[in-house]
């Protein structure tokens, strides 16, 4: 009689711990696609830094660069004014805050905000329109009779500005100087 109670309280027992089981599996599944959405934000933020040393690089010399970032969870595109990462979930995935430069050397800019239960972190790289680049290279003006390229040297301060089409997302940037305008290096930007 007491080895029939013996298994019937085991047999309770791992049930117990299999319901216990089940029911917790909700919230670890949760706090594991928080981590990696953390994870990911953490290494979009560090591949934005080594990708504006590359735009600058553009900007100034002309000379054509591509980015790798490793977005799988977000959205990385493109606007007039820079370029955006955006990853919006129903965790808490950042601290709360506005638009606030983080890095002045690289341009970079990141903003958490909430709106119900739904969290958005967006990262950006901005170049302000009150800061200059010096710009070295050659420009190439296509006339109606032909073209002439210039080269520029240490010559002349502009603003950075993207011309790509709307809205194109992906996890890979390609930068080209497109041209120079008299205050201003307009990059054309492909995302892939």
């Amino acid at each position: 009689m007491k080895s029939v109670s013996y298994e019937i309280s085991y047999i309770l027992l791992v049930g117990a711990v299999i319901a216990i089981a089940i029911s917790a599996l909700p919230w670890v599944n949760k706090q594991i696609q928080l981590s990696f959405d953390k994870a990911e934000i953490k290494n979009v933020k560090s591949q934005f830094m080594r990708c504006a040393e590359k735009i600058l690089e553009t900007a100034r010399t002309g000379s054509s660069n591509k980015c790798i970032f490793s977005v799988s969870r977000g959205d990385l595109y493109v606007k007039e004014d820079g370029i955006y990462y955006k990853l919006s979930r129903d965790g808490k995935i950042c601290e709360e805050h506005k638009f606030a430069l983080i890095d002045y050397f690289h341009k970079l800019w990141e903003r958490c905000k909430r709106v119900k239960e739904k969290w958005t972190y967006e990262l950006k790289w901005f170049y302000p329109k009150n800061d200059s680049v010096i710009v070295n290279g050659d420009v190439i003006v296509e006339f109606p009779s032909g073209s002439k390229t210039f080269e520029l040297i240490n010559k002349g301060v502009a603003s950075i500005s993207f011309e790509t089409p709307i809205e194109l997302k992906g996890k890979m940037i390609e930068v080209v100087r497109r041209r120079v305008e008299k205050d201003k290096v307009i990059l054309s930007v492909k995302i892939y």
